[in-house]
């Protein structure tokens, strides 16, 4: 585990030590699951042709609209109040926006053409996404349990599913990849492009928790603020998977 990792956990234990820090992460996790990706699907299942992947996209869709509803009925449960959250502070915003950078300036959400790269692209974009909310997963729930023991539970139950998404993404990418060159290739960029995208989140996301005061007390904000400077200066904080000394792709199981 390397300084950024720690770093989060020790974060999310101060956040999490509050209701409204609890419920701010439950309500953002419940907006990924239920927004962009949905378009991602609804085009997806346009276009794949095989049965068997059909109903993959298919049970990848149905599960995602299930743990928004499940991460939305964690946040209710905490009873906070919050402030308006901005619109830049969508992480899917944030990847896709990266990701449009090495796609020649188009966005994802703003494609117009949907061919075969478009659906292997597709499935890697959303690999990605999946990759770094596996690795997140055990810290979320670790950091939670001392607080919501329930909640803590819902997401452990949430990774298992997120673990066989995975499997989807390997199969269905490599099925409408021209070539494994150009699969390895474009994965590589979008796990760049991703660890980039959650760099600049997470200093974001950092500003406005502390602006609005999330965490129990000055002396907590205050640390916080001179860690988060700090860490606008440290490496990418890539996954496990997207660090580059890493095979590039796994195979499907």
């Amino acid at each position: 585990m390397n300084l950024h990792h720690v770093m989060h956990q020790w974060f999310l234990h101060d956040l999490f030590s509050t209701a409204r820090g609890r419920a701010y992460v439950l309500s953002q996790a419940a907006e990924a699951e239920s927004g962009g990706e949905q378009k991602i699907f609804d085009v997806l299942l346009e276009h794949v042709d095989d049965p068997e992947l059909s109903r993959m996209v298919r049970k990848h869709r149905e599960d995602e609209v299930r743990h928004a509803q499940m991460y939305t009925a964690c946040a209710e449960r905490q009873n906070a109040t919050l402030p308006t959250i901005p619109a830049d502070l969508r992480v899917i915003d944030a990847v896709d926006e990266h990701i449009g950078r090495v796609r020649g300036g188009v966005r994802f959400f703003d494609e117009k053409v949907h061919d075969a790269r478009y659906v292997m692209e597709g499935y890697l974009f959303l690999q990605v996404l999946e990759e770094r909310a596996v690795q997140q997963f055990t810290v979320l729930a670790d950091a939670m349990r001392p607080y919501d023991s329930v909640t803590a539970d819902v997401i452990v139950d949430i990774e298992a599913d997120e673990r066989r998404h995975l499997r989807y993404c390997y199969a269905i990418s490599k099925r409408y990849a021209p070539n494994d060159i150009v699969l390895a290739d474009t994965l590589a960029k979008f796990r760049r492009a991703e660890a980039e995208a959650y760099k600049e989140h997470t200093r974001k996301s950092l500003a406005f928790l502390l602006d609005q005061k999330f965490l129990s007390s000055r002396a907590r904000v205050l640390f916080w603020k001179g860690v988060g400077t700090a860490a606008s200066f440290s490496d990418l904080p890539w996954t496990d998977a997207g660090r580059p000394t890493r095979a590039i792709h796994a195979r499907a199981a």
